[in-house]
């Protein structure tokens, strides 16, 4: 009995001295393994900063990198860099294009009036323009490139930001009026402007040319921003000055703008045939281009209607009968070894017949990375045809006031980062 009574008591002795022997080993064991679980937890969450810097701040839109700037002087210091603003202008030129409209009300109709309206076929990039460069007063849309919006009235030019409310105001230099007389000129006859980027310098300069009547007299300026400078160039004297109400380049093709020219005679004695050429500035060279004249087999015919537009980074030549109702279409044209060559037909489909007429009062628009045609109808809306899926769609714009009695001016458009020296704050 005393022996099983001694057993019995070792038992109820040993067993809680075990369990607590176990819990305190468990413990000691487990501490370690929670450290090691949290410590591969953390790295887990934490991203190298290359990644950081390279990938996501990069691809962010334009208003969340101007609210980081201020969180602190070092990310002010990164993301105000020459090698950040280049990635994130790269970045943002792979996305699709936007549209800066000018609209305004014709001569007829009343006073002009200074409004900018950005159309996106992405409602999540929408970009609400409230405020233009101090002193502007309604003038003209004069080319869009690399985010900046290159705008003249009279003998003033502005290169604008308009994501980052910022802009550079130019004046003609006080002297042009007698370098004009001494060509027969004056102020009044500067009849096409517009900008450009030099990607070799890094320098965006701004061109001015002066046209006069038959026989045609002409004289240019060009203006470095990187040496605020102007200069004088040599302008092509079929240069075309009454491409109303346009003023400003017919197409932007990798940053140069292109003018349409025009030829009554074509060397053969058939002087009813008009002739439409371009002549590009090549902002490195510092000097006009001439491309060869696309010449109709026929009679110029003057319902037809010529447009000069950018498709996919080549000059593209789209000629349209504009009084065509019932079944409007386009011939298309490129440039191939020199030769303006038909290269397809778009016709409009029967279920879009809603949209009469591909005729537009303001430049049509290609784009760089799509199949897309931007058509400008008459009832003052602007539309994306897919010249492969024949598909139309509206743009969007919280801004939905273009209407029939506007007329509208438009260039593609992608906001950037890109500042100038000089550069003033827009007063709100």
């Amino acid at each position: 009995m005393l022996k099983k009574l001694e057993k019995s008591e070792t038992k109820k002795t040993e067993l809680p001295m075990l369990k607590k022997l176990e819990k305190s080993e468990t413990k000691k064991t487990e501490l370690p393994m929670l450290k090691k679980l949290e410590k591969s937890e953390t790295k887990k969450t934490e991203l190298p900063e290359k990644i950081i810097y390279t990938h996501i701040l990069p691809r962010l839109p334009i208003l969340s990198v101007i609210r980081f700037k201020t969180v602190s002087k070092s990310w002010y210091a990164v993301l105000s860099s020459p090698k950040f603003l280049k990635e994130h202008s790269a970045a943002l030129s792979l996305a699709d294009d936007c549209l800066i409209v000018h609209k305004y009300k014709s001569f007829i109709a009343g006073t002009p009036s200074p409004k900018f309206v950005v159309l996106t076929p992405d409602p999540c990039r929408e970009l609400t323009i409230k405020s233009y460069p101090n002193n502007f007063i309604p003038g003209d849309l004069i080319g869009s490139v690399d985010g900046l919006v290159g705008l003249r009235c009279r003998d003033k030019f502005w290169l604008w930001n308009p994501a980052l409310r910022k802009s550079l105001e130019l004046t003609l230099p006080q002297n042009i009026s007698s370098c004009l007389s001494e060509v027969g000129l004056c102020v009044e006859n500067l009849t096409q402007s517009g900008i450009s980027f030099d990607h070799g310098s890094s320098d965006f300069k701004v061109v001015v040319c002066f046209v006069g009547l038959p026989p045609k007299t002409t004289y240019g300026l060009v203006y470095s921003c990187k040496r605020a400078l102007w200069e004088r160039i040599r302008v092509p004297t079929d240069i075309d000055c009454d491409n109303y109400p346009q003023t400003g380049p017919v197409a932007f093709i990798r940053d140069c703008p292109y003018w349409k020219t025009i030829s009554i005679d074509d060397g053969l004695g058939n002087d009813d045939r008009l002739g439409f050429g371009a002549t590009k500035f090549q902002p490195d060279k510092r000097e006009f281009i001439s491309l060869p004249y696309f010449r109709p087999h026929q009679k110029t015919d003057p319902r037809i209607h010529y447009q000069f537009v950018n498709m996919k980074d080549s000059l593209t030549l789209f000629a349209h009968d504009c009084l065509e109702i019932e079944s409007p279409k386009m011939d298309v044209y490129c440039l191939e070894n020199n030769v303006w060559t038909k290269i397809y037909r778009i016709t409009l489909p029967e279920h879009h017949r809603s949209i009469k007429s591909f005729y537009m009062w303001c430049p049509s628009q290609g784009f760089q990375y799509r199949d897309e045609l931007v058509v400008y109808e008459q009832d003052g809306k602007y539309y994306c045809y897919n010249q492969k899926s024949k598909e139309i769609k509206p743009f969007r714009s919280k801004m939905s006031d273009i209407s029939s009695n506007l007329l509208c001016i438009c260039y593609r458009y992608n906001p950037t980062l890109r500042l100038l020296p000089g550069m003033e704050s827009i007063n709100e």
